[in-house]
């Protein structure tokens, strides 16, 4: 009599169960968290209905990290005569291993036959992954945070999230999201919707499908070729208090500046106005500050755009942190761009607490996309030391909000990019962010330049793209694309 208990199994340092009913994989875990809700074979027919299956000549070979199955699958029902051979395979390494290999002993016709993979709903929803097209292509997208009606994503070939990498052979596939039939799980899936059902299936037509699931050790970056986001602009500050200003700062600089002026009276702008006609200073984008106000009203923001009569662009906010613009939302129809400052050690001075805080300033521009619809100014940013990997990170993070117009570091930094002027930013995606992180750019003319920083200090090998890099301890290192 075959064995029909349900198998407790570990490849490594992932732990699953394997069901001999029906040849459901299910709850790979690392750690505790579930990575993949199950791995499976379907076959479907003309109607959607999922045939039957009965599952005979299991083989195992279990041990303490890893484990061999194999084992048959017959699916009848009416017309339908389909049989599958499937193994799956755990390795020490952290890898798991599905195969289906299946062949119609009938005709028939079909609208799904193979290996669907399910990804958990509380682990995934609103998180973000990379994709591997089957042309090659990368995305970096998230997984629907509220119920998708169409497709997430298409033409799979594999998919990373966290420090685990899915991947499918034998066909295209795509995903859907099964919380609109009521189903807990995202679902990967062969036979892409948009081709024509149902198929017909000949008697002796085969089918072969492998999923594997990886658990990364080391860190891994994906540069995706999509999105695309604007490059924001690195600007250089000047602080004017207009009670007693000193106006020779805006004669101090060739380049384009951000001006931030603190005011309090319409005379006080009236002076400013009279400087800048005299001086023509370059600039960029006028910082405005009212010193009676937490943040910069609409009236002051008119008010000061009345006065100056410049083409540049205004942002008005605060001096000080997100939490204000939050509390003391602007109107929908505030006259500028949203500014604040950051300080990435704030509550802790330890340079861990830094890099973990980078996704939170990330957070700021993120959220402020729900009260404005206009780019956000972050200004400016204030560290204890200057450091050029954090703000590498930093700046890759804020751009792939879509959502920041600028910023300004109370010390410059040089990103050490000579001639080439970055006009956006490609999508990136670590595996270990508080290890690495990347700033992938590209140019006017399609020239790409890579820069992936390393937080530790020690040297690290990283994978880019599939290609191992080696950087150095608490470094900056330029990648060729």
């Amino acid at each position: 009599m075959q064995n029909t208990s349900v198998l407790e199994l570990r490849a490594g340092p992932l732990t699953m169960t394997f069901d001999p009913s029906n040849a459901f994989l299910r709850h790979i875990r690392w750690g505790g968290q579930e990575v993949v809700r199950a791995i499976y074979g379907a076959v479907r027919d003309h109607d959607w209905a999922t045939i039957p299956s009965a599952v005979a000549n299991l083989q195992t070979e279990v041990g303490a990290d890893s484990f061999r199955i194999s084992f048959d699958v017959i699916c009848r029902d009416g017309k339908v005569d389909y049989f599958w051979r499937g193994s799956v395979r755990g390795e020490s390494s952290g890898k798991v291993t599905y195969v289906f290999e299946g062949e119609a002993r009938s005709n028939f016709r079909r609208n799904r036959i193979g290996l669907c993979v399910l990804h958990p709903i509380e682990e995934c929803a609103g998180r973000r992954c990379a994709i591997e097209h089957v042309d090659g292509s990368r995305e970096i997208g998230t997984f629907p945070r509220n119920i998708s009606p169409d497709q997430p994503f298409f033409d799979i070939r594999g998919i990373e999230y966290g420090q685990v990498r899915v991947r499918f052979e034998g066909e295209t596939f795509e995903m859907e999201d099964q919380r609109n039939w009521g189903d807990a799980s995202f679902k990967t899936y062969s036979t892409p919707q948009r081709l024509p059902k149902p198929a017909p299936v000949k008697a002796g037509q085969k089918v072969r499908h492998e999923v594997t699931v990886t658990l990364g050790q080391e860190p891994r970056i994906v540069i995706a070729d999509e999105p695309k986001f604007p490059f924001p602009i690195i600007g250089k500050r000047v602080d004017l208090d207009l009670a007693s200003p000193d106006f020779s700062k805006l004669e101090k600089s060739s380049e384009p500046l951000h001006v931030a002026f603190i005011y309090s009276t319409e005379r006080e702008l009236k002076k400013l106005a009279e400087a800048v006609r005299r001086i023509k200073p370059k600039v960029a984008v006028w910082l405005v500050y009212h010193k009676k106000e937490t943040c910069a009203s609409a009236k002051s923001i008119l008010a000061a755009q009345k006065a100056l009569k410049s083409k540049a662009k205004f942002a008005g906010g605060t001096r000080e942190w997100f939490v204000d613009l939050n509390r003391e939302r602007a109107p929908k129809d505030y006259p500028a761009m949203l500014v604040h400052a950051a300080t990435p050690h704030i509550h802790q001075p330890d340079y861990t607490t830094m890099i973990e805080n980078i996704a939170g300033l990330a957070y700021g521009a993120e959220s402020a996309k729900e009260f404005s619809d206009k780019p956000v100014v972050i200004s400016p940013i204030t560290l204890s030391a200057p450091n050029l990997p954090w703000a590498v990170a930093l700046i890759s993070r804020l751009a792939q909000t879509g959502n920041v117009h600028s910023m300004t570091f109370a010390e410059p930094i040089d990103l050490g990019l000579g001639d080439f002027n970055p006009t956006h930013v490609l999508a990136s995606q670590s595996s270990q962010p508080l290890l690495t992180e990347a700033l992938a750019m590209i140019d006017a003319k399609g020239r790409r330049r890579i820069l992936v920083a390393n937080f530790a200090d020690r040297a690290l090998k990283v994978s880019i793209n599939d290609r191992e890099h080696r950087l150095s301890p608490a470094s900056v290192t330029p990648i060729a694309d």
